[in-house]
């Protein structure tokens, strides 16, 4: 089994209006986490970063967030997603990796977590945390991969209904010219 770590900047990069790389690249880090119930591969996220999530979509227009959410429905109940909440061992980790690196406290997270689960991989876009010293770090001493997901032709959901919802969602998002990564934290 393979677990991935994934963050706010993936699931919102999946929706990128400005970048098609960043939004194919993003889009097949979370069409290739595993259907229900099977495990081969696992998404695993903070409680952190899904409210993050939540609170950058409760601030745009209704119909926007009524397709967002449908999208998200589906996607959290046939994808094999684990959603984490914080440990104290996680927080006083994280804490550590934030004044060690530099790194904001939400990505310090995601590494805290990564090695508390024993995840293989995170993928995420900040650049902050695929800098060279933090990804020599975790691949060194917990072997833990730091990466942007890699460009290539674009995978659909294999669930039609997920494929359907995030293509609407897309679409909402287009129209209304909102590109959902630039509202993250840099």
């Amino acid at each position: 089994m393979t677990k991935i770590i994934f963050d706010a900047s993936i699931h919102f990069g999946q929706f990128c209006i400005n970048s098609e790389d960043t939004r194919i690249a993003c889009k097949n880090s979370q069409a290739s986490i595993s259907a229900k119930p099977e495990s081969e591969i696992v998404g695993v996220v903070t409680f952190n970063e899904n409210s993050w999530v939540d609170h950058i979509i409760w601030e745009l227009k209704r119909e926007v967030q009524d397709t967002f959410y449908k999208f998200m429905d589906v996607f959290h109940s046939v994808k094999h997603v684990e959603r984490i909440p914080l440990s104290t061992t996680d927080v006083k980790l994280a804490v550590e990796f934030s004044k060690k690196f530099r790194l904001d406290i939400s990505n310090s997270l995601s590494c805290a977590v990564a090695i508390s689960q024993e995840a293989n991989k995170i993928h995420t876009c900040y650049q902050t945390l695929i800098d060279p010293k933090v990804r020599e770090f975790l691949k060194n001493r917990y072997n833990i991969a730091i990466s942007s997901p890699p460009i290539t032709n674009e995978l659909q959901y294999i669930n039609r209904e997920l494929e359907q919802r995030y293509q609407n969602a897309l679409s909402i998002f287009k129209k209304a010219g909102i590109n959902l990564i630039d509202y993250l934290h840099k």
